[in-house]
């Protein structure tokens, strides 16, 4: 990886436990190339969070 370097499991785990503790989501799942642990230059940390949500739909939200 040139400008970016790779992100630690370490780290990718450390933040998982913090939206954790924070939000209680039913799941939080990593997935692509960090999940395979072969991520490149153009790669991204793929992390979805699946909670509940309660409240407007985002695109509602949007029309006031």
């Amino acid at each position: 990886m040139d400008d970016m370097e790779r992100i630690s499991r370490r780290t990718i785990s450390a933040f998982a436990r913090k939206v954790a503790r924070q939000f209680k989501p039913q799941k939080i799942i990593l997935f692509a190339s960090y999940a395979y642990g072969n991520p490149t230059q153009d790669s991204y940390v793929d992390m979805p969070v699946i909670m509940s949500f309660k409240g407007k739909v985002l695109y509602e939200a949007s029309d006031f």
